[in-house]
């Protein structure tokens, strides 16, 4: 069984709590979840971290992509 077919092994689901996105996909995680018959590994992450790691910015930060995902929200 690979972790495409239904029942295969449990969904890893990184979250940050101060994201929208995320708050959107938690939401229906578990109805999907459902759906494949797999469990849920909830993995909160901190994407402040990651981005001062990786010398990234916030979404809303950057200038092309900020204003969609204002559009977005």
């Amino acid at each position: 069984m690979t972790d495409s077919e239904p029942g295969g092994g449990p969904i890893l689901f990184y979250f940050d709590f101060s994201s929208p996105f995320a708050y959107l996909a938690a939401n229906k995680i578990n109805d999907v979840a459902k759906l494949y018959n797999r469990e849920v590994d909830w993995r909160p992450t901190l994407l402040g971290a990651v981005f001062k790691l990786n010398g990234n910015k916030p979404l809303l930060e950057q200038p092309l992509k900020g204003e969609y995902a204002r559009r977005d929200l």
